[in-house]
């Protein structure tokens, strides 16, 4: 298959991936499988910096965190007049 021949030494997947063909993946590939989650701006957040930390690059996955923080920023902080919506 396509991801065979690509020796992934990891899969990044959405959490809304089936855990049947995660498997499967992982089974053919031999790579780790990491399952991010996106049920919220936070949740992605959260999984990039640890995704920068795998290749050893936290300061720039913080500074992409930075920059979605900028483009979207927290609910509380509602004086940007920008509103936020979740599909």
């Amino acid at each position: 298959t396509t991801l065979q021949r690509a020796h992934p030494d990891l899969i990044v997947a959405s959490d809304t991936a089936s855990e049947r063909d995660l498997s499967r993946a992982a089974s053919l590939t031999h790579a780790k499988v990491y399952v991010a989650p996106s049920g919220s701006i936070e949740q992605v957040e959260r999984a990039i910096t640890q995704l920068g930390l795998l290749p050893d690059r936290p300061v720039q996955a913080r500074a992409l965190v930075t920059r979605l923080e900028w483009a979207y920023p927290a609910p509380h902080h509602a004086a940007t007049g920008r509103e936020l919506f979740f599909l």
